[in-house]
């Protein structure tokens, strides 16, 4: 269980560190102006010299920009830009003329968007929560056997969590008000399950929340789905 939850929490704190430190350091880059040289919906490769950001990311938005006479390419949009809600490839069309902080130091190093979006409180709130677990998983080891309960009650939250936020960020989703509805009643149901697991190593009501979780879910699933009727 140590094991298990460690890698996520050590994951993504590193991750929320590291691109939060981006962050903080492009607000003093100087701005230099770039024109979008591609922009389209497509897979790229991890190439950190040519200034390239995740391949996770469906999308590839190519930019140049030149400095003391050298062009630059990158493909770096900005930190957390793979959690961000929405494509790029709208914004920032080929052919237009944009900004983009570059580092001084390593104009390799350059960003298009520094505004904190979705993208950075979704992987604080991941890395806060998978750091709970782990503070959990901890417990259940060295502490009291109870909190195993817990700890897996906290697994089921965390799938729970990590599905919504999957759905919400998935590009191809057509995100309207009956979606939202569907998908939060969905696995907001398996949410409620894992919370009331987590209550139940103290109170004794717990399994009523579960139950209200399934009832409210089932409910939501009605109601998503006669408004997209």
């Amino acid at each position: 269980m140590v094991v298990v939850s460690a890698i996520p929490a050590l994951w993504f704190t590193d991750f929320f560190i590291r691109d939060s430190w981006q962050l903080y350091r492009a607000q003093n880059w100087p701005a230099v102006e770039a024109v979008v040289r591609s922009s389209v919906e497509d897979t790229r490769p991890d190439d950190e010299n040519e200034g390239y950001g995740s391949a996770a990311i469906f999308e590839r938005i190519e930019y140049a920009f030149t400095i003391n006479g050298s062009q630059y390419i990158s493909r770096r949009v900005g930190p957390f830009e793979r959690w961000n809600i929405g494509k790029h490839t709208v914004l920032l069309h080929k052919n237009k003329t944009v900004t983009a902080w570059v580092n001084p130091k390593n104009a390799y190093e350059s960003i298009l968007i520094r505004e904190r979006r979705f993208g950075f409180y979704a992987v604080m709130t991941l890395a806060i929560l998978f750091n709970i677990w782990f503070a959990f998983a901890l417990l259940s080891v060295f502490v009291n056997a109870r909190y195993q309960q817990a700890f897996f009650g906290h697994i089921l939250t965390l799938i729970a969590a990590g599905l919504i936020l999957g759905a919400i960020i998935a590009d191809d989703a057509e995100r309207t008000i009956d979606w939202y509805i569907v998908v939060c009643s969905l696995f907001g149901t398996l949410a409620m399950m894992g919370i009331s697991l987590c209550l139940a190593v103290w109170f004794k009501f717990a399994r009523y929340v579960a139950g209200l979780g399934l009832v409210a879910g089932f409910i939501g699933m009605i109601v998503g789905a006669a408004l997209q009727n």
